[in-house]
């Protein structure tokens, strides 16, 4: 008899992942879970999911070098129309 082995099958793996759609479906869960808890009130579940929005918004916008990469290209562009504006009026 001819034994073969049995073919193991497709399977296939992600290569590619949002993240941004990871981290919202782990908020979702978490509120899903802050909800469906009995012992917590609504005024305590207002104010954990205003509480894990607000960190998650605060943490995104403070980034010191983003903000002085701003300063420094405003600062350039108006240079260069100071001395496009000189220019022409000579």
């Amino acid at each position: 008899m001819n034994h073969r082995a049995k073919p193991r099958g497709f399977r296939l793996e992600t290569r590619y992942t949002d993240e941004r759609k990871e981290r919202l479906r782990l908020m979702e869960k978490r509120a899903k879970q802050i909800i469906a808890d009995p012992s917590i009130t609504r005024d305590e579940r207002k104010d954990a999911l205003s509480r894990a929005w607000q960190s998650r918004r605060s943490t995104e916008s403070v980034d010191p070098k983003r903000n002085l990469r701003l300063v420094l290209v405003l600062l350039t562009l108006i240079g260069i129309t100071v001395l496009a504006l000189e220019y022409i009026a000579v």
